[in-house]
């Protein structure tokens, strides 16, 4: 594990939105300002990948919950607690601000890439499709939660439901969805580019006021969605709640806390692990760049720090 760079952030990280890749440019990476920050003060910053400097920022005035590019590489959406930005990609200038009949506190955003949004909040039971082009959305009765929603063509969609343990297929035009897919409650859902579908396995548990919450397991359940078959459900040895699928399919990326981990997925063997300092905690891995990012719990302490492994 190699050290990188440290910088020191303008704003607190924690609680903010954690680096993630511009996937049409691979030398750039994204962060929002968490909490501690001042409203006035938060922005979604881009950065380089390789020396954590300061590339460029917008002002978005509140947390950022999620961020969406556009196929055509032009667009970038960002959902905030209260509103939804569309910006140049390239600039980070505003292009749009939409707040009114906007969904808030929306934790997923897709598009179809011409002229619609479709936002759910994690606890949301409802989906909306937001028409950009004239500022107006609709709501829609989906579900009891989300975990991800992933384009499958220019129509159709595919929502996860953790709390009900489902995958629904919706037709964005003809504003209709069916069950696809059913299993037990899941805390995490990944979709990968091969097509492979992985469900971290949860128990629901209720606390205070009946708020529910799901507590992974050690079991992911594995197929294809494309032919719904070979099934696999494997009891992986971790703890880690976090997890990614390396590019080649081979390998899970699992982290939590201060602790990483790549464990082979055909066999189940530890190929590597390391425990950070115990006053750290993982806030992101990119596994095509081979990047894991780290931030001090201490308070007052915003340094950034970037390892290769």
């Amino acid at each position: 594990m190699n050290l990188d760079w440290i910088i020191d952030l303008k704003n607190p990280i924690y609680r903010g939105f954690y680096p993630k890749i511009d996937p049409f440019d691979r030398k750039h990476f994204y962060i929002g300002d968490g909490w501690g920050s001042t409203f006035p003060s938060m922005k979604l910053r881009k950065l380089n990948i390789e020396t954590g400097l300061e590339i460029n920022s917008v002002r978005i005035r509140n947390s950022i919950r999620a961020i969406h590019f556009e196929a055509n590489s032009e667009k970038l959406f960002v959902a905030s607690d209260n509103r939804v930005f569309m910006l140049n990609r390239s600039t980070l200038e505003i292009i749009k601000n939409f707040r009114k009949g906007i969904l808030k506190y929306s934790d997923f955003i897709s598009s179809n890439d011409e002229n619609k949004l479709l936002i759910m909040n994690y606890r949301g039971k409802f989906l909306m499709i937001f028409d950009y082009s004239i500022g107006k959305g609709i709501k829609k009765k989906i579900g009891e939660s989300c975990a991800g929603i992933f384009q499958e063509t220019n129509g159709t969609f595919l929502i996860f439901d953790s709390f009900k343990g489902t995958i629904l297929r919706y037709n964005i035009l003809q504003n209709s969805s069916e069950l696809l897919y059913e299993t037990s409650p899941f805390s995490r859902a990944l979709l990968h580019e091969n097509g492979m579908v992985y469900l971290k396995h949860g128990r629901i548990e209720y606390g205070e006021q009946g708020i529910w919450s799901i507590k992974s397991t050690r079991d992911i359940e594995m197929f294809d969605i494309n032919s719904l078959e070979s099934k696999r459900i494997v009891n992986f040895d971790t703890e880690n709640e976090n997890f990614l699928v390396s590019e080649n399919g081979n390998d899970f990326l699992f982290w939590n806390n201060n602790h990483f981990q790549i464990i082979s997925i055909p066999d189940g063997r530890l190929k590597q692990e390391y425990k950070f300092d115990s006053g750290f905690q993982i806030l992101n891995i990119m596994e095509k760049q081979n990047k894991i990012f780290l931030y001090p719990n201490h308070k007052n302490d915003n340094r950034l720090f970037c390892y290769s492994f």
